[in-house]
Protein backbone atom coordinates (compact mmCIF):
# COMPACT_ATOMS: atom_id res chain seq x y z
CA UNK A 1 0.00 0.00 0.00
CA UNK A 2 1.25 3.42 -0.85
CA UNK A 3 0.22 6.12 1.53
CA UNK A 4 -0.85 9.47 0.13
CA UNK A 5 -2.72 8.04 -2.88
CA UNK A 6 -6.29 6.95 -2.97
CA UNK A 7 -6.58 3.47 -4.37
CA UNK A 8 -8.72 2.73 -7.34
CA UNK A 9 -12.15 1.28 -6.83
CA UNK A 10 -12.22 -2.50 -7.00
CA UNK A 11 -15.21 -4.33 -8.29
CA UNK A 12 -16.75 -7.20 -6.35
CA UNK A 13 -16.51 -10.63 -7.85
CA UNK A 14 -18.63 -13.58 -7.01
CA UNK A 15 -16.68 -16.54 -5.65
CA UNK A 16 -17.10 -19.75 -7.53
CA UNK A 17 -18.89 -22.66 -5.82
CA UNK A 18 -16.98 -24.79 -3.26
CA UNK A 19 -14.40 -22.06 -2.63
CA UNK A 20 -13.55 -20.03 0.39
CA UNK A 21 -16.06 -17.38 1.44
CA UNK A 22 -15.75 -14.08 -0.32
CA UNK A 23 -13.84 -11.33 1.29
CA UNK A 24 -15.39 -7.91 1.09
CA UNK A 25 -13.15 -5.15 0.10
CA UNK A 26 -13.08 -2.08 2.16
CA UNK A 27 -12.18 1.40 1.25
CA UNK A 28 -8.82 2.26 2.61
CA UNK A 29 -8.16 5.33 4.51
CA UNK A 30 -4.94 7.06 4.95
CA UNK A 31 -4.64 6.32 8.68
CA UNK A 32 -5.64 2.59 8.55
CA UNK A 33 -3.10 0.06 9.90
CA UNK A 34 -3.27 -3.62 9.06
CA UNK A 35 -2.18 -6.45 11.32
CA UNK A 36 -1.10 -9.88 10.05
CA UNK A 37 -3.52 -12.69 11.11
CA UNK A 38 -2.35 -14.94 13.90
CA UNK A 39 -2.13 -18.03 11.72
CA UNK A 40 0.62 -16.33 9.72
CA UNK A 41 2.62 -15.25 12.77
CA UNK A 42 5.46 -17.59 13.85
CA UNK A 43 4.89 -18.95 17.37
CA UNK A 44 7.95 -19.55 19.57
CA UNK A 45 8.23 -22.91 21.40
CA UNK A 46 7.88 -22.56 25.16
CA UNK A 47 11.15 -22.61 27.08
CA UNK A 48 12.00 -25.91 28.82
CA UNK A 49 11.18 -26.06 32.55
CA UNK A 50 14.45 -26.47 34.56
CA UNK A 51 12.62 -28.30 37.40
CA UNK A 52 11.25 -30.94 35.02
CA UNK A 53 14.66 -31.42 33.47
CA UNK A 54 16.26 -32.01 36.93
CA UNK A 55 13.53 -34.52 37.91
CA UNK A 56 14.13 -36.49 34.71
CA UNK A 57 17.87 -36.62 35.36
CA UNK A 58 17.23 -37.87 38.93
CA UNK A 59 14.93 -40.66 37.67
CA UNK A 60 17.56 -41.78 35.15
CA UNK A 61 20.25 -41.77 37.88
CA UNK A 62 18.10 -43.92 40.21
CA UNK A 63 17.42 -46.41 37.41
CA UNK A 64 21.17 -46.62 36.62
CA UNK A 65 22.12 -47.20 40.27
CA UNK A 66 19.41 -49.87 40.62
CA UNK A 67 20.74 -51.73 37.59
CA UNK A 68 24.31 -51.46 38.93
CA UNK A 69 23.44 -52.81 42.40
CA UNK A 70 21.22 -55.57 41.01
CA UNK A 71 23.91 -56.69 38.58
CA UNK A 72 26.52 -56.77 41.35
CA UNK A 73 24.29 -58.90 43.60
CA UNK A 74 23.60 -61.30 40.74
CA UNK A 75 27.33 -61.67 40.02
CA UNK A 76 28.20 -62.32 43.68
CA UNK A 77 25.37 -64.86 44.03
CA UNK A 78 26.28 -66.71 40.84
CA UNK A 79 29.98 -67.06 41.59
CA UNK A 80 29.65 -67.27 45.41
CA UNK A 81 32.47 -64.92 46.21
CA UNK A 82 33.20 -65.09 49.94
CA UNK A 83 35.68 -63.11 52.03
CA UNK A 84 38.75 -64.98 53.22
CA UNK A 85 38.88 -66.06 56.83
CA UNK A 86 41.61 -64.05 58.41
CA UNK A 87 41.09 -65.36 61.95
CA UNK A 88 44.54 -66.23 63.30
CA UNK A 89 45.15 -69.63 64.79
CA UNK A 90 46.58 -69.94 68.23
CA UNK A 91 49.09 -72.75 68.56
CA UNK A 92 50.77 -73.08 71.93
CA UNK A 93 53.75 -75.30 72.74
CA UNK A 94 54.80 -75.92 76.34
CA UNK A 95 57.96 -77.75 77.50
CA UNK A 96 58.39 -78.63 81.19
CA UNK A 97 60.15 -82.00 81.41
CA UNK A 98 57.03 -83.10 79.52
CA UNK A 99 56.35 -81.95 75.98
CA UNK A 100 52.75 -80.83 75.52
CA UNK A 101 51.56 -79.85 72.07
CA UNK A 102 48.28 -78.01 72.47
CA UNK A 103 46.20 -77.06 69.47
CA UNK A 104 43.53 -74.68 70.75
CA UNK A 105 41.67 -74.38 67.45
CA UNK A 106 41.12 -78.05 66.81
CA UNK A 107 37.49 -78.37 65.54
CA UNK A 108 36.98 -81.75 67.23
CA UNK A 109 37.10 -82.43 70.92
CA UNK A 110 39.67 -85.22 70.75
CA UNK A 111 42.04 -86.01 73.59
CA UNK A 112 44.84 -88.19 72.34
CA UNK A 113 47.56 -88.98 74.81
CA UNK A 114 50.53 -91.22 74.21
CA UNK A 115 52.84 -91.95 77.10
CA UNK A 116 56.20 -93.29 75.95
CA UNK A 117 58.74 -94.57 78.42
CA UNK A 118 62.31 -93.61 77.58
CA UNK A 119 65.28 -95.74 78.65
CA UNK A 120 68.85 -94.52 78.33
CA UNK A 121 71.73 -96.67 77.06
CA UNK A 122 73.01 -97.34 80.61
CA UNK A 123 69.84 -99.23 81.45
CA UNK A 124 68.63 -96.58 83.93
CA UNK A 125 64.95 -95.69 83.70
CA UNK A 126 64.15 -92.10 82.83
CA UNK A 127 60.73 -90.87 83.90
CA UNK A 128 60.53 -88.28 81.11
CA UNK A 129 57.96 -88.98 78.42
CA UNK A 130 56.00 -87.20 75.72
CA UNK A 131 52.31 -86.38 75.95
CA UNK A 132 50.30 -85.12 72.97
CA UNK A 133 47.05 -83.46 73.97
CA UNK A 134 44.60 -81.79 71.62
CA UNK A 135 42.99 -79.40 74.08
CA UNK A 136 40.01 -77.70 72.47
CA UNK A 137 38.46 -74.83 74.39
CA UNK A 138 35.61 -74.55 71.84
CA UNK A 139 34.35 -78.11 71.99
CA UNK A 140 31.66 -79.16 69.55
CA UNK A 141 28.76 -81.14 70.97
CA UNK A 142 29.41 -84.88 70.98
CA UNK A 143 26.69 -86.83 69.18
CA UNK A 144 25.59 -90.03 70.88
CA UNK A 145 24.41 -92.70 68.47
CA UNK A 146 20.84 -94.00 68.37
CA UNK A 147 19.34 -95.56 71.47
CA UNK A 148 15.80 -96.42 70.37
CA UNK A 149 14.60 -97.95 73.65
CA UNK A 150 16.47 -95.39 75.81
CA UNK A 151 18.07 -98.06 78.02
CA UNK A 152 21.60 -96.59 78.09
CA UNK A 153 22.94 -98.83 75.32
CA UNK A 154 23.29 -97.54 71.78
CA UNK A 155 21.91 -99.71 69.01
CA UNK A 156 25.47 -100.85 68.18
CA UNK A 157 25.93 -101.92 71.82
CA UNK A 158 22.57 -103.73 71.74
CA UNK A 159 23.98 -105.82 68.89
CA UNK A 160 27.27 -106.29 70.75
CA UNK A 161 25.58 -107.66 73.89
CA UNK A 162 22.69 -109.42 72.08
CA UNK A 163 20.01 -107.42 73.90
CA UNK A 164 16.64 -106.36 72.49
CA UNK A 165 16.97 -102.87 70.98
CA UNK A 166 13.20 -102.35 71.28
CA UNK A 167 13.00 -103.25 74.99
CA UNK A 168 14.80 -101.32 77.71
CA UNK A 169 14.97 -104.29 80.11
CA UNK A 170 15.62 -107.43 78.10
CA UNK A 171 15.62 -109.90 81.04
CA UNK A 172 12.68 -108.18 82.84
CA UNK A 173 14.51 -107.90 86.17
CA UNK A 174 13.71 -104.24 86.79
CA UNK A 175 17.08 -102.89 85.65
CA UNK A 176 17.74 -101.39 82.24
CA UNK A 177 20.19 -103.14 79.94
CA UNK A 178 22.62 -100.20 80.16
CA UNK A 179 22.59 -100.24 83.97
CA UNK A 180 23.40 -103.95 84.03
CA UNK A 181 26.32 -103.67 81.58
CA UNK A 182 27.92 -100.78 83.51
CA UNK A 183 27.34 -102.61 86.81
CA UNK A 184 28.92 -105.80 85.38
CA UNK A 185 25.70 -107.84 85.30
CA UNK A 186 24.38 -110.01 82.51
CA UNK A 187 21.53 -108.13 80.73
CA UNK A 188 20.15 -111.40 79.34
CA UNK A 189 19.82 -113.33 82.61
CA UNK A 190 18.41 -111.88 85.81
CA UNK A 191 21.10 -111.82 88.52
CA UNK A 192 23.78 -113.26 86.24
CA UNK A 193 27.32 -111.91 86.23
CA UNK A 194 28.66 -110.27 83.07
CA UNK A 195 31.97 -112.12 83.43
CA UNK A 196 30.08 -115.44 83.15
CA UNK A 197 27.79 -114.37 80.30
CA UNK A 198 30.06 -115.24 77.38
CA UNK A 199 29.57 -111.64 76.12
CA UNK A 200 32.95 -110.41 77.41
CA UNK A 201 36.53 -111.62 77.76
CA UNK A 202 39.19 -110.85 80.36
CA UNK A 203 42.46 -109.16 79.45
CA UNK A 204 45.37 -109.53 81.87
CA UNK A 205 48.55 -107.47 81.67
CA UNK A 206 51.05 -109.09 84.01
CA UNK A 207 53.83 -106.69 83.02
CA UNK A 208 51.98 -103.75 84.57
CA UNK A 209 49.75 -105.61 87.00
CA UNK A 210 46.21 -104.93 85.80
CA UNK A 211 43.25 -106.74 84.29
CA UNK A 212 39.91 -105.72 82.78
CA UNK A 213 36.86 -106.98 80.87
CA UNK A 214 36.18 -106.07 77.24
CA UNK A 215 33.58 -107.12 74.63
CA UNK A 216 34.34 -110.58 73.32
CA UNK A 217 33.94 -109.51 69.69
CA UNK A 218 36.61 -106.82 70.01
CA UNK A 219 40.32 -107.13 69.19
CA UNK A 220 43.10 -106.56 71.74
CA UNK A 221 46.32 -105.23 70.26
CA UNK A 222 49.63 -104.45 72.00
CA UNK A 223 51.23 -101.38 70.46
CA UNK A 224 54.75 -102.18 71.70
CA UNK A 225 56.74 -105.16 72.90
CA UNK A 226 56.52 -104.51 76.64
CA UNK A 227 52.70 -104.08 76.45
CA UNK A 228 52.82 -100.66 78.07
CA UNK A 229 50.39 -99.49 75.40
CA UNK A 230 47.35 -101.60 74.57
CA UNK A 231 44.37 -100.84 72.34
CA UNK A 232 40.89 -102.42 72.47
CA UNK A 233 39.49 -102.11 68.95
CA UNK A 234 35.77 -102.12 68.13
CA UNK A 235 34.49 -104.56 65.51
CA UNK A 236 31.82 -102.09 64.31
CA UNK A 237 34.14 -100.39 61.80
CA UNK A 238 33.67 -96.96 63.39
CA UNK A 239 37.37 -96.55 64.24
CA UNK A 240 36.64 -96.19 67.95
CA UNK A 241 39.14 -97.69 70.43
CA UNK A 242 39.81 -97.87 74.18
CA UNK A 243 43.51 -97.26 74.85
CA UNK A 244 45.43 -98.10 78.04
CA UNK A 245 48.91 -96.63 78.52
CA UNK A 246 51.29 -97.15 81.44
CA UNK A 247 54.56 -95.45 82.41
CA UNK A 248 56.68 -96.00 85.52
CA UNK A 249 56.22 -93.54 88.37
CA UNK A 250 59.96 -93.46 89.00
CA UNK A 251 59.83 -90.48 91.35
CA UNK A 252 56.71 -91.80 93.12
CA UNK A 253 54.75 -88.60 92.52
CA UNK A 254 51.22 -88.12 93.78
CA UNK A 255 48.08 -87.78 91.62
CA UNK A 256 48.01 -84.00 92.09
CA UNK A 257 51.60 -83.71 90.84
CA UNK A 258 50.82 -85.70 87.71
CA UNK A 259 47.75 -83.56 87.10
CA UNK A 260 49.91 -80.41 86.98
CA UNK A 261 52.47 -82.15 84.78
CA UNK A 262 50.09 -83.63 82.22
CA UNK A 263 47.18 -81.24 81.86
CA UNK A 264 46.96 -77.59 80.99
CA UNK A 265 45.11 -75.17 83.24
CA UNK A 266 42.15 -74.84 80.85
CA UNK A 267 41.44 -78.57 80.84
CA UNK A 268 39.12 -79.37 83.73
CA UNK A 269 39.50 -82.77 85.40
CA UNK A 270 37.05 -84.15 87.92
CA UNK A 271 37.62 -86.46 90.87
CA UNK A 272 36.90 -90.08 90.03
CA UNK A 273 37.63 -93.57 91.30
CA UNK A 274 39.14 -96.59 89.53
CA UNK A 275 39.99 -99.89 91.18
CA UNK A 276 38.92 -98.37 94.53
CA UNK A 277 41.64 -95.73 94.18
CA UNK A 278 41.45 -91.94 93.69
CA UNK A 279 41.63 -90.95 90.02
CA UNK A 280 40.81 -88.07 87.69
CA UNK A 281 38.36 -88.02 84.78
CA UNK A 282 37.91 -85.41 82.04
CA UNK A 283 34.58 -83.59 81.90
CA UNK A 284 33.64 -85.26 78.62
CA UNK A 285 34.17 -88.62 80.34
CA UNK A 286 36.62 -90.00 77.79
CA UNK A 287 39.94 -89.80 79.66
CA UNK A 288 40.93 -91.21 83.06
CA UNK A 289 44.18 -90.85 84.99
CA UNK A 290 45.16 -93.31 87.75
CA UNK A 291 48.42 -93.02 89.74
CA UNK A 292 49.94 -95.71 91.93
CA UNK A 293 53.22 -95.75 93.78
CA UNK A 294 54.93 -97.55 90.89
CA UNK A 295 52.95 -96.67 87.74
CA UNK A 296 50.85 -94.04 85.99
CA UNK A 297 47.83 -95.37 84.06
CA UNK A 298 45.80 -93.49 81.46
CA UNK A 299 42.62 -95.02 80.02
CA UNK A 300 41.24 -93.19 76.99
CA UNK A 301 38.13 -93.59 74.86
CA UNK A 302 39.46 -92.53 71.45
CA UNK A 303 36.60 -91.34 69.28
CA UNK A 304 35.76 -88.42 66.99
CA UNK A 305 32.20 -87.13 67.21
CA UNK A 306 29.93 -90.17 67.70
CA UNK A 307 30.06 -91.99 71.01
CA UNK A 308 28.74 -95.42 70.15
CA UNK A 309 30.31 -97.26 73.09
CA UNK A 310 30.13 -95.00 76.15
CA UNK A 311 28.41 -97.66 78.26
CA UNK A 312 31.12 -100.12 77.19
CA UNK A 313 33.85 -97.65 78.23
CA UNK A 314 32.20 -97.30 81.66
CA UNK A 315 32.03 -101.11 81.90
CA UNK A 316 35.77 -101.36 81.17
CA UNK A 317 36.51 -98.74 83.84
CA UNK A 318 34.31 -100.60 86.34
CA UNK A 319 36.07 -103.90 85.65
CA UNK A 320 39.61 -102.46 85.81
CA UNK A 321 41.56 -104.05 88.67
CA UNK A 322 45.11 -103.79 89.95
CA UNK A 323 46.79 -107.10 90.60
CA UNK A 324 48.82 -107.68 93.73
CA UNK A 325 52.36 -108.79 92.95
Amino acid sequence: MIFGKKPAKIEKKTAPPNTEPSIEKYSLKEDDVYVMPNKFVAVKAPAANPAKRGALALVLLVIFLGLLVGGSLWFLTKYQIKPENTTPTDNTTTNANTNVDSNVNNSKANINENLNESNNKNGNQNGNFSVNINDNTNQTPIIVNLDIDNDGLTDLEETLYKTDSQVADTDKDGYSDGQEIVSLYNPLVSGGRLSDSGLVSKYTNSSFSYELLYPKAWLVKSLNEDRSQVSLISDAGTGETMDISVVPNTEHLELADWRKTLYSNNQDMENFSVASRPALRSQDGRQVLLVTYDNVYTIIYDTTADRNFMATFNMILGSFKLMVK
